[in-house]
């Protein structure tokens, strides 16, 4: 029987092993290409086709697990020359077969990493620790811990699988940020468990940031490696959101609140409260200071007084820097004593600064104003301007101690007013003290006699005196006159001269010396 003939005239392609046998399964030829034994194809042969009854082409697969081969094999009965034997045709899949088991792996891998990135994408409207569910979830491991480190100070996130909530305290700064990625290591006040370092950098602005893994057995991290980058990316994310509402709420000079973060919590937050304190504070000498030693110097004075707030910042105090040489305090939540107590706290931290005989001396006058349950917010502010204006005028130079709130000058309050009206030329002399008491008189002749007046000028010969409530009607009344004329302040003695100039009114008012 000619073999050859039998393969050509059935099969077009060569490539494979061929082999020919009885209706009994015997072999009768095999050209050899593959390297089974004769009793293992038997064996296969046997158990996948019936060679006595099999009257058509039929295909099935072969596994040889034992070898790690993978075949395909075509069965043809073929008849020559009046005797049937059994054609077969076997093809070597192994590479095919691994290439479809990696890729159902891929599609696997591919599958989880799209649902952990879903995951992801669906916190991604939170701050970068709520990332942590996620992270213990997909990892199937005990404990996540993430560090953010800023300065000398550092945030650590801990969510366990026992506890289920994410537990934020801050913290000094310890040595977490230097551990490569794959590095097991013990943390800081976490026992002595060995946690695995999984990503370990910092971030565009300087944020360094780490993320730590613990499980029982957990020996590298390679099986987490396709969800690196995302977590990475995640992390940078919250914090690049986190660093632009920092630098929208903060100023930069001082690293203080700035005035927009104040009047969001004035509107929307301070109203709440049931205890509040608010310190106006305001820098003697900046002016003096720029003009005389440099702009440098005036922004190191700024920023010492920043530092001075800083010292008694707390949950429930928070300072702010609302412009030029403006400050603010604000507490809540804290009694009268406490507030009080505060104040003398942040003195401290001032003179301790100031101790620094080799920088400028930050001097600075405070007000405190504090209200309980029904308290007026807005008369609050104005207790608390007023308090530090007065305290402002009794700084007359460096050292002298600083008034309380509680202090008072103790003067008449009284004032008398002179007027002299030549057609729209208006005179008013004023004698005694423009103050908190005196100035809505004031207010209400300025209101009753300024219309149609071209020309306005307060005669102060005889003033001993102006407070902030003072400074704001010659203000309002210098904003009438820039519309419809002129107004001159003349003869303001020594002591209210130097009250407009640490206020700065020197620069508002139009006043002749």
């Amino acid at each position: 029987m000619d073999y050859e003939k039998i393969i050509s005239d059935f099969v077009k392609n060569r490539a494979g092993e061929f082999i020919i046998t009885d209706r009994q399964g015997n072999i009768l030829y095999r050209n050899g290409v593959e390297d089974f034994t004769d009793e293992q194809w038997s064996a296969w042969s046997a158990f996948n086709i019936d060679t006595e009854t099999i009257d058509h082409e039929e295909d099935w697969e072969i596994s040889d697990r034992a070898g790690g081969n993978y075949y395909t094999a075509r069965s043809l009965p073929v008849n020559q020359d009046g005797t049937d034997v059994i054609l077969h045709h076997v093809y070597n899949t192994s590479q095919y077969a691994t290439l479809l088991r990696d890729v159902s792996g891929y599609l696997k891998d591919w599958r989880e990493l799209s649902a952990f990135q879903t995951a992801m994408l669906e916190k991604l409207s939170g701050n970068y620790e709520s990332c942590l569910p996620v992270v213990l979830k997909y990892f199937k491991v005990s404990s996540v811990v993430m560090y953010i480190g800023r300065g000398r100070k550092m945030e650590r996130h801990l969510l366990d699988k026992e506890t289920k909530s994410i537990q934020s305290v801050r913290i000094e700064r310890e040595d977490v940020f230097a551990a490569t990625k794959g590095e097991f290591r013990k943390l800081p006040d976490l026992g002595d468990k060995d946690y695995l370092c999984y990503i370990c950098d910092s971030a565009i602005h300087g944020t360094d940031y780490s993320l730590y893994l613990y499980a029982d057995g957990l020996e590298d991290d390679d099986n987490f490696s396709m969800h690196y980058n995302v977590i990475k990316l995640f992390i940078e994310n919250g914090l690049l959101r986190e660093q632009i509402t920092y630098e929208s709420e903060h100023d930069k000079l001082t690293g203080l609140y700035n005035k927009g973060k104040y009047m969001s919590m004035l509107s929307d937050f301070m109203p709440k409260q049931n205890q509040v304190a608010i310190y106006n504070m305001d820098v003697n000498y900046l002016k003096r200071t720029n003009d005389n030693l440099g702009h440098e110097a005036g922004d190191a004075l700024l920023v010492k007084a920043g530092r001075s707030l800083q010292a008694v910042e707390r949950d429930n105090v928070y300072g702010f820097r609302m412009g030029g040489d403006e400050f603010m305090l604000l507490g809540w939540d804290l009694t009268e004593t406490e507030a009080e107590k505060l104040k003398k706290d942040w003195e401290d931290a001032l003179a301790k600064l100031n101790e620094n005989k080799d920088e400028v001396e930050c001097v600075i006058a405070c007000g405190l104003a504090y209200g309980k349950d029904d308290f007026d917010l807005k008369e609050l502010l104005k207790l608390a301007d007023d308090r530090m204006y007065e305290n402002k005028v009794a700084i007359k130079y460096h050292g002298e101690t600083i008034l309380t709130p509680g202090d008072q000058i103790k003067k008449e309050n009284n004032m008398t007013i002179d007027k002299n009206l030549d057609g729209t030329k208006l005179e008013i002399a004023l004698e005694g003290r423009l103050d908190t008491m005196t100035a809505p008189q004031l207010e209400e002749e300025v209101k009753n006699n300024i219309e149609g007046i071209k020309e306005l000028i307060f005669d102060l010969k005889n003033l001993a005196y102006v407070s902030s409530a003072g400074l704001r009607v010659l203000l309002s009344a210098q904003k009438i006159m820039n519309k419809q004329g002129s107004m001159t302040i003349r003869n303001a003695n020594e002591e209210v001269m130097e009250i407009f100039e640490v206020t700065g009114f020197i620069d508002i008012l139009n006043i002749e010396e």
